[in-house]
């Protein structure tokens, strides 16, 4: 059973041993994870800490990408519940969250 993120595909691939290739995605047009996700990337990394990349660019590669069978990994500008949780709600298949260098922080990034 697939969900709309496309997270069981990626799994299952690590669980069988093998490597996920994927590719950042720093534009803001969503096109760019469409054609990435048909290229046949197992993820794409949609960066939202350095380029100028908003909640509504987000989601426009988060639904790109759904269509493609390939899984949605978004990185968060930093560790803040208020930042977090938007991105969360918008169902990628996974979050990263930067600049976490203690248990403290990883529980609030858990927390959020």
């Amino acid at each position: 059973m697939n969900s709309i993120n496309n997270v069981e595909r990626f799994k299952e691939k690590i669980r069988r041993g093998g490597v996920c290739i994927g590719t950042g995605i720093g534009l803001s047009d969503p096109s760019v994870s469409e054609l990435s996700g048909q290229v046949g990337y197992d993820f794409l990394w949609i960066d939202m800490e350095h380029p100028p990349m908003d909640l509504q660019h987000a989601l426009g590669h988060i639904m790109a990408a759904r269509g493609t069978g390939t899984a949605s990994i978004v990185r968060v500008p930093g560790n803040d519940p208020d930042v977090i949780k938007p991105v969360i709600d918008m169902a990628p298949a996974g979050i990263l969250v930067p600049r976490v260098n203690s248990a403290a922080e990883v529980e609030r990034a858990v927390a959020a």
